[in-house]
């Protein structure tokens, strides 16, 4: 197959053309490699362009520096890859190449000239194929098939491939999410060897998992693949609990799917407590944002499921803004998600920055009245809660007078 000439354009700039040039002068082979050929093949404009090559990682750094190309990124030498800056493009190529097991199962790697060993390395079918620069598609393992009719399988021997590195079953349910017509007929065959070999997903980090992970949460058919991989029994291999709650995650994605809702809810959603929450941002290394959002979802949902009145969900953002020191962005931004969460899309337009009152006290102000400077803040708490009985009507020197 070929792809065509207008689509190549997309490829063919002349910095493509250059990286082309110099390849063929030193008649060593170069395609373009994994997502750009997918992408083109779907009618996609590829964002990145990523390279495969005959040549050796040392045959590439003497070639480039013979034809004064800059090289960047060095650590990528050790994997093969040599990074290109050719215009205002870093293009990387990497030597074609198979992984060896050699003593104490450790591995190595191997360069290698055969293209279609290289694809048997590989993740997917539909990531496994080559796109020559004259347009000719190199397809060892039917991907082109299988992308026309949206199946993603695992290149020849699922449990070799996931074996070889089980970070691959995450990105199978990333793909699946991304490339398939219906979220639940998974190959049958995918799925027999994730269960068999989810356990590897322990022995890696958290942060490639997390990577990985947070693209099947923000993507397509995220419920679905989240639902999934619980059924696979994953969870406890990437820190959620063995016990994660798919029932109420159901019910809480009944509520936020067609909304604007933080991936954070989705997750939120099965677990029990802080606890857990906790374990899993240690687990998957993640940001304090998740952390943030993970923790005061669990905290408050129970608050905002009992909530009756617009004046309850004020009173609540005070407490974030003035108890909780969250500023007042954050504090909207939480309790629109709650919210969500709780299924009141009724009140969301409704909860803005003039929902929250200017609170006239400052603890300077209680400085010459609270004998012990340790209690000033439990003394601002104790007048924020008389404000808020009394509908924010209290003054300032009203409330003083009360401490």
């Amino acid at each position: 197959m070929r792809i065509s000439a207008e689509k190549m354009k997309f490829v063919l700039r002349p910095s493509v053309q250059t990286l082309q040039n110099i390849f063929a002068k030193y008649n060593y082979e170069i395609r373009v490699a994994g997502g750009a050929v997918r992408d083109l093949l779907m009618d996609r404009i590829p964002t990145d362009l990523d390279f495969a090559t005959t040549a050796t990682p040392n045959e590439m750094k003497k070639m480039f520096t013979t034809e004064e190309i800059r090289m960047i990124n060095i650590n990528g030498e050790k994997h093969g890859t040599i990074t290109a800056r050719i215009e205002e493009d870093n293009f990387e190529c990497s030597t074609l190449r198979v992984d060896k097991i050699i003593d104490g199962g450790r591995k190595e790697i191997e360069f290698i000239r055969d293209w279609k060993q290289d694809a048997n390395r590989r993740d997917l079918t539909v990531n496994a194929m080559f796109l020559g620069l004259d347009g000719t598609v190199y397809d060892f393992f039917n991907g082109i098939q299988h992308l026309k009719e949206r199946i993603v399988k695992f290149v020849e021997n699922p449990d070799a491939r996931i074996q070889e590195d089980p970070l691959r079953i995450i990105r199978y349910f990333r793909f699946f999410g991304a490339l398939a017509n219906d979220p639940y007929t998974h190959d049958p065959e995918a799925i027999a060897s994730i269960i068999r070999n989810g356990e590897g997903l322990s022995r890696v980090s958290g942060e490639r998992i997390i990577t990985e992970f947070r693209k099947i949460l923000t993507g397509r058919y995220n419920f679905e693949m989240l639902s999934k991989m619980i059924e696979c029994k994953l969870g406890g291999h990437i820190g959620l609990s063995r016990d994660f709650d798919c029932e109420n995650l159901s019910k809480i994605y009944k509520y936020i799917k067609d909304t604007d809702y933080h991936y954070c809810l989705l997750l939120a959603a099965g677990m029990t407590d802080v606890e857990e929450a906790t374990t899993f941002i240690n687990r998957v290394k993640g940001t304090n944002k998740e952390k943030e959002m993970l923790l005061f979802i669990i905290k408050y949902r129970q608050s905002y499921y009992n909530i009756q009145s617009l004046k309850e969900v004020r009173d609540l953002l005070v407490d974030f803004v003035y108890k909780e020191k969250k500023g007042h962005s954050l504090a909207l931004d939480l309790s629109k998600q709650l919210l969500l969460y709780v299924g009141r899309k009724d009140l969301l337009n409704e909860v803005n920055e003039n929902l929250i009152p200017y609170f006239p006290i400052r603890g300077g102000l209680l400085v010459d009245k609270v004998e012990n400077k340790k209690f000033i803040q439990r003394e601002l708490n104790k007048l924020l809660d008389l404000w808020k009985e009394s509908d924010y009507m209290l003054s300032r020197d009203e409330l003083l007078n009360k401490v």
